[in-house]
């Protein structure tokens, strides 16, 4: 308005003319459509861009932002068969999907890229980028994990699959990882996840020693957005509900993961160690503070036996 005051089309104290008040009209037209072009959403339109847009999950009364396909596992659909004794997990990939696995767990693939990263999923550490991946690649070796993982991703058809196994026969379970939320795995039942899950090792110091199974577990973070952990056992997947108040008592060798709304104590199963039962753990839910959990699940394999990752096979 002021460019044109000075230009004097529109001179002051005089009436517009029909030409005069249409060329405004453009010219205020073309100001509106500018302003919706900055803010990034044209007049009438959705304010929320589409990639945030909330979509739900495999999971009933939850809900997952959707974002770009190689962060939160967009265009990712998993599949079980031949469950539960010698169980395949077949995963569709549309183009530009990803999924992490670990190094030796695919069977067979189609249409999809395949690259190897080293070391854990958080990067390279306080040891710089030489020093960093190789022991943190060492201690994951030592822990269970594989020295590597596999990224794969759909190609271009948007058509691409790809099938993991362990190395020993049993089940495979699908876990949804809620935003924020942590699944301690122990290791070599850890099969692979959405790449936007990050993975490292953690101690439950001389408990899990005492336990049988070692001192180290496999945890994953669900992070900002959540995703989905896939899981492996030795014989079939028993998964048990633990609510506030209550105690399950598992063997120690028969425990695959469990959720960090829980926390475990070491005992024996009887009065005398000479059982047969030998050290068994009980669970219950952590009370973090005011923070009062309410429940969590655990997971339980139906046969104790050794379990080793898949890159052994």
């Amino acid at each position: 308005w002021k460019l044109l005051m000075t230009q004097g089309q529109f001179p002051r104290g005089r009436n517009l003319g029909s030409m005069q008040l249409s060329r405004l009209s453009i010219v205020v037209t073309c100001l509106c459509l500018h302003a919706a072009a900055v803010h990034g959403s044209a007049p009438g339109s959705a304010s929320t861009p589409p990639d945030l847009q909330l979509q739900p999950t495999q999971s009933p009364g939850s809900v997952l932002l959707r974002t770009p396909n190689a962060l939160a596992g967009a265009g990712v659909k998993e599949f079980v068969k031949h469950s539960p004794a010698f169980s395949l997990l077949t995963i569709k990939l549309e183009g530009g999907s990803s999924i992490r696995a670990e190094a030796g767990a695919m069977v067979a693939m189609q249409d999809v890229d395949l690259r190897t990263e080293w070391g854990s999923s958080k990067g390279q550490g306080m040891f710089g980028s030489c020093l960093g991946p190789m022991l943190s690649s060492l201690t994951q070796t030592v822990g269970g994990m594989s020295f590597c993982k596999n990224i794969f991703t759909g190609g271009d058809s948007g058509r691409g699959w790809v099938s993991l196994a362990p190395s020993f026969p049993g089940d495979i379970v699908v876990h949804h990882l809620n935003p924020m939320a942590e699944l301690f795995i122990q290791p070599g039942s850890f099969l692979g996840c959405w790449p936007n899950i990050e993975t490292a090792l953690a101690t439950k110091g001389f408990k899990a020693m005492l336990s049988g199974e070692g001192p180290l577990f496999i945890r994953a973070s669900g992070g900002i957005h959540g995703g989905k952990v896939y899981l492996a056992s030795y014989g079939a997947i028993e998964k048990l509900l633990v609510k506030d108040g209550e105690v399950v008592t598992v063997d120690s060798g028969h425990i695959v993961a469990y959720e960090d709304s829980l926390t475990f104590s070491i005992g024996i199963a009887g009065q005398i160690f000479f059982g047969g039962e030998g050290f068994v753990c009980h669970f219950k839910v952590r009370h973090k503070g005011d923070d009062k959990g309410k429940e969590g699940f655990v997971y339980v394999q139906t046969r104790n036996g050794p379990r080793t990752s898949s890159s052994d096979h």
